[in-house]
């Protein structure tokens, strides 16, 4: 990105605002505002999938562990977003779904699957 934070051009004044001597500070516009937002919006999404389901794992390896010791268990989380946010568990019915998720869904997975079918398709050309 152009406005991010970059050395400082040869100059002490930019438009009248004395600066550091070691940092250039450009004039950020809505639209590069609207740019930079637009480039880190499917970070955002997969650093919060990554909260949640870091956290869904913790109120299941707490439930496991500590469960018997508690008057009761943890409370999983109810996502509003259930096609963004989804729960993860480590119980066999919902890792199953889980694994297909990432197997079949996503771009990695997708991705995946097609390197698999070209490393065959080679090898069987090799025979």
């Amino acid at each position: 990105m152009k406005w991010l934070p970059i050395d400082k051009p040869n100059f002490n004044d930019y438009g009248g605002i004395v600066q550091p001597a070691f940092l250039y500070l450009p004039i950020i516009t809505d639209e590069a505002l609207g740019e930079f937002n637009q480039a880190v919006a499917p970070i955002e999404k997969a650093l919060g999938q990554l909260c949640c389901w870091t956290s869904d794992l913790a109120v299941d390896l707490q439930n496991y562990l500590l469960g018997d010791y508690a008057d009761k268990q943890v409370e999983k989380r109810k996502p509003i977003d259930t096609n963004t946010y989804f729960t993860i568990s480590v119980a066999p019915d919902i890792s199953v779904g889980l694994a297909r998720y990432f197997n079949e869904e996503t771009e990695w997975g997708q991705k995946q699957t097609q390197v698999r079918q070209e490393v065959t398709a080679s090898m069987m050309g090799n025979v």
